[in-house]
């Protein structure tokens, strides 16, 4: 994916796992800046990605 793929407010999650982020900021410079919810901090975390460490983020699917 590029840049141009992902919209500021869109859930992302890195390829490799993790938690669900959110886009805050797109730069072609800088990459795609993302923020979540640390549990063990119990603040905010951020960092920046290029655009082929992540996808659109998908819900676990709940099996009854």
């Amino acid at each position: 994916m590029s840049e141009q793929d992902f919209k500021l407010g869109d859930d992302v999650q890195h390829k490799s796992g993790g938690p669900k982020m959110t886009v805050k900021e797109i730069s072609e410079e800088y990459g795609i800046l993302c923020t979540w919810f640390d549990s063990k901090k119990e603040d905010f975390s951020g960092a920046r990605f290029q655009p082929h460490e992540l996808k659109m983020y998908e819900a676990p699917s709940i099996v009854v």
